[in-house]
């Protein structure tokens, strides 16, 4: 009996709800543009008025609350959008800014005719510029990649994209050095492809560059700051034209950078990080079928470190006492 009669209160209170809301729909949306009925309805109607205001009353908190989720939600995501937006604005490149100060002309003038879509005449401007710094590798890039986006219009060859994020706000030279590795990668391919497949007039059967394609290359500052380094993986992870990223540098940046990569399924290649934390990649590997997508081009600290110890053993007299020296700093994975 009791059961019996908690679930006919239940009901009870249902119903009434029920017929509650039906008569806020009736009297919140009442379609009468006289206002004199609206007046004659609601003082016709005063259970239900009451209704209305002892509901609103009781229920005041959970619309304050739902509300205000409602715009932090909007600003968080007006704000992550506008923080993307910038960052790509000021840090990205494939060739449409400067991203490395210098006082070229022919640099600038060049990067005017990328922005315009007229590849060939930026390429020969990129060209002059090299004449004159040699061993800029932005010009190089944004060059290779005026060359392979003109094959894209003439020939319909779409290139293969990758990313190179460098710090070149926390380490410049570092950031360049980088670069001229990728810029002299990307030359290579583009050389071969050009050779075997542009003046060959041969599209069909090249397997020259990348499988019978090009490769361009955008330039990303990360500054070396994990946080701009994990805002640049959600960025390239969510662009499904980059198919791969040669980054970061430091191995506490790269290390977070590694975790939004691997569960977002883009490859990273770190050319400089001895030191990933791999630990917490293998605990995504556990909750994953994924393959690993992190890869680095340089020996582990801890591998670098056994060698040097048997190098010391094997060259250092025996019978002498000697001092090892370590310099590192305490506050970075490396």
């Amino acid at each position: 009996h009791t059961l019996v009669a908690i679930l006919l209160n239940w009901w009870t209170r249902i119903k009434n709800h029920f017929s509650f809301f039906l008569s806020v729909i009736k009297w919140s949306y009442k379609s009468e543009n006289d206002v004199y009925k609206r007046y004659e309805y609601l003082f016709s109607n005063p259970d239900h008025v009451k209704d209305f205001l002892d509901w609103s009353i009781r229920w005041n908190w959970l619309f304050k609350a739902g509300s205000s989720a409602v715009v932090l939600l909007l600003v968080t995501t007006i704000d992550n959008i506008y923080s993307n937006w910038d960052l790509k604005d000021k840090n990205f490149s494939r060739g449409e800014k400067q991203l490395f100060s210098t006082n070229d002309s022919n640099k600038k003038r060049g990067i005017e005719y990328f922005l315009e879509e007229k590849y060939e005449e930026a390429e020969k401007q990129f060209d002059i510029s090299r004449k004159h710094d040699s061993n800029d590798p932005e010009v190089l890039i944004y060059r290779n990649n005026s060359k392979v986006l003109k094959w894209k219009k003439d020939h319909k060859i779409e290139p293969i994209l990758i990313a190179a994020s460098v710090p070149k706000d926390g380490n410049e030279k570092v950031a360049l050095e980088i670069l001229r590795g990728v810029a002299q990668a990307q030359e290579k391919l583009i050389k071969d492809f050009e050779k075997n497949c542009i003046k060959k007039n041969n599209f069909s059967s090249c397997t020259s560059g990348i499988a019978g394609r090009t490769l361009q290359v955008m330039i990303i500052n990360d500054k070396n700051e994990i946080k701009t380094a994990t805002q640049v993986a959600q960025i390239l992870i969510d662009d499904k034209e980059v198919i791969a990223v040669v980054g970061h540098n430091v191995s506490q940046v790269s290390s977070k950078a590694a975790i939004e990569y691997q569960k977002g399924g883009l490859v990273m290649i770190s050319p400089t990080s001895f030191a990933l934390d791999f630990p917490a990649l293998d605990k995504l590997y556990q909750r994953s079928t994924t393959e690993n997508y992190i890869y680095s081009a340089t020996i582990s600290a801890e591998d670098l470190v056994d060698k040097l110890y048997e190098h010391m053993k094997t060259v250092l007299p025996k019978k002498e006492n000697h001092t090892l020296l370590f310099c590192f700093d305490d506050n970075a994975v490396d």
